[in-house]
């Protein structure tokens, strides 16, 4: 990330705080993801099976 930041001259500070709740919600989005597609599922594969005939 720093490499960009100095590729395109931008000079943003790093907030720690940030970094941190952009993990946590990250980590929550992917729980969530599994959530749906558990719930999801039979319509999912049936949208995927369609699409390859």
């Amino acid at each position: 990330m720093q490499t960009a930041l100095t590729e395109f001259a931008l000079n943003i500070p790093i907030v720690p705080d940030l970094i941190y709740w952009h993990g946590e919600i990250g980590i929550l989005f992917f729980f969530v993801l599994l959530f749906h597609l558990q719930i999801n599922w039979g319509s999912l594969k049936k949208l995927v099976y369609s699409i390859n005939e």
